[in-house]
């Protein structure tokens, strides 16, 4: 009987925009290995969330198939669509090894339980961790070329009331918004003095 297998895709917005990282991409390259690995894949799971953190819907859910042992495999297109963060990564797969639960990667084939196998694992995760520090780092020097340009940046694409959005993804900046503007300042002023 083949294993119960989950496909596990994550993309955050700034990735796919960036790397072109679909999750229909992921979707379709992980089940082209469950074929060839011989996996059933019984769940395909979807998380749009930074790999920072393991605080994710789907992850949730995929933790929870896993404890009630509805599934003995994990499929994901690489490795930092599990996670991004060396310290939580490599606990989580060795708690999963220890699980015999199978994880499987199209990039690079079946995680070993053993030297080699962890040498891997932590050199992967390791690389994943300082790319996601490259990300902050790139995103955070954006944002200070931005303000030194005069441009408002825009944090975490959230736009408030008053101001407009110009632009996509990392050439996106705000404008001040004049009808909205009026209003902030109406409410501004009956706030402060009536």
């Amino acid at each position: 009987m083949n294993k119960r297998a989950v496909i596990y895709a994550r993309v955050s917005t700034d990735e796919q925009a960036e790397k072109g990282h679909s999750i229909p991409h992921q979707i379709e390259e992980c089940r082209r290995y469950a074929g060839r690995a011989g996996l059933q894949v019984v769940e395909e799971i979807v998380d749009n969330k930074s790999g920072a953190t393991l605080d994710r819907p789907g992850f949730a859910l995929l933790e929870s198939m896993l404890s009630k042992g509805e599934v003995q495999a994990v499929i994901a297109y690489t490795s930092d669509r599990i996670s991004r963060n060396y310290y939580e990564y490599v606990p989580l797969i060795g708690k999963w090894q220890d699980q015999n639960i199978e994880l499987h990667f199209v990039d690079r084939g079946q995680s070993h339980n053993n030297l080699q196998g962890m040498i891997s694992d932590g050199i992967f995760a390791m690389l994943a961790h300082t790319e996601r520090l490259k990300i902050l780092d790139r995103t955070m020097n954006g944002r200070i070329k931005k303000a030194r340009d005069d441009k408002k940046p825009v944090m975490s694409g959230n736009v408030p009331f008053g101001y407009g959005l110009m632009g996509r993804f990392q050439d996106a900046e705000m404008y001040i918004n004049e009808g909205e503007a009026e209003i902030v300042k109406k409410i501004f002023k009956w706030y402060t003095t009536d």
